[in-house]
């Protein structure tokens, strides 16, 4: 998949007033242009074609909920998201450049204030995969925040794909193999860290965060307890010490055991 290509589906995160949001949500609920709208238990899409071709997507977005909440021990959440889905990309545009003038529309964009959030994507051939990256945002977000951006990103890449595939099978897996031939070319959590818009990730940096993901959810349990006590940590609105600072302490020479990580659930 080329940078450019990967780069045009990245999630937008974007903070706005609680007003703002409240305002958009029930402009767009309201309008009149809505086809068709369902309900996938929190998940609430309204689309301006028919979803008879989707609802399968659609009614597996409860069960990635819950591999969010379960693999990373969240506790459940019942916020609602809602889905809002385009008929083709001129529409889509159209709709958010007239909602959020300013803001160059990606792919498909994730949108959060202080209420409930919301997913706007249009119909293409890799909408399953957009609608799961930002619904996994969605669903993080409604149970924490102040997630490191590559942590927020690389968990929305690892659970973007099948659960069949999460393990081993995404595309990432196969690239950093054949490209990474010693441990000092790999991102460091700590570097990563200092990523803080989605303009300074590149496709290596897409890559290395999902790589860290799987490595703290397929890896040495040690390195999935320092996942699950930072994100607690991040839930209880405490000042807490970076997850990179964690891992290396606990789990020292951290850019080897990645390398061997990956080939090993690569072979």
């Amino acid at each position: 998949m080329s940078r450019r290509h990967r780069m045009a589906r990245s999630a937008l995160i974007a903070w706005f007033t609680a007003c703002s949001v409240s305002h958009l949500a029930a402009a767009a609920a309201g309008a009149d242009r809505w086809l068709d709208v369902r309900t996938f238990d929190s998940f609430v899409c309204y689309a301006d074609f028919d979803l008879s071709d989707q609802a399968r997507l659609l009614a597996d977005l409860p069960r990635l909920r819950r591999d969010v909440e379960v693999q990373l021990r969240l506790v459940s959440s019942e916020e609602a998201v809602e889905l809002y889905l385009f008929h083709d990309r001129r529409h889509y545009r159209d709709f958010l450049a007239s909602r959020f003038p300013g803001v160059t529309p990606r792919r498909a964009m994730f949108v959060k204030g202080r209420g409930r959030g919301m997913v706007f994507a249009y119909r293409h051939r890799e909408l399953e995969v957009d609608l799961r990256h930002e619904c996994t945002h969605a669903v993080l977000h409604a149970s924490v925040s102040g997630l490191p951006l590559w942590l927020d990103e690389g968990l929305a890449e690892y659970f973007e794909v099948p659960p069949a595939s999460r393990a081993s099978g995404h595309p990432h897996l196969s690239s950093l193999v054949d490209t990474v031939t010693i441990p000092s070319e790999i991102s460091h959590p700590a570097e990563l860290d200092d990523l803080q818009e989605l303009a300074d990730l590149g496709l290596d940096q897409y890559r290395y965060s999902w790589a860290w993901v799987h490595y703290l959810l397929h890896g040495p349990p040690e390195a999935r307890e320092e996942l699950a006590e930072f994100l607690c940590d991040l839930k209880s609105g405490h000042a807490i010490e970076p997850l990179s600072r964690r891992l290396e302490r606990r789990l020292p020479g951290l850019q080897v055991r990645l390398l061997g990580h990956l080939r090993a659930s690569s072979d």
